[in-house]
């Protein structure tokens, strides 16, 4: 059985609370205040205020995209197949 989205396993862990946190956090992250976070923003933000290694993210966000290419492959060879 496929693990559920990581999108909705986040959906049921957020609240006002948790999006007031996070946005803070990005904030404090745009360093250059362009309301994007560069790379190095963002793997700062990762490892210093939510204490997650870059690379782990990077690793769970290939994961994440392996599967759903993967599923998305099987459905074009169901399709294919009928």
């Amino acid at each position: 059985m496929d693990e559920p989205c990581i999108v909705f396993q986040i959906e049921d862990r957020i609240n006002i609370d948790t999006l007031e946190e996070l946005k803070k956090a990005f904030e404090t992250a745009d360093v250059d205040g362009s309301g994007q976070l560069e790379l190095a923003e963002f793997k700062t933000l990762m490892r210093n205020q939510l204490n997650i290694s870059y690379q782990k993210v990077r690793e769970r966000i290939e994961r994440e995209t392996d599967r759903q290419t993967d599923r998305q492959t099987d459905r074009q060879t169901d399709r294919q197949t009928e």
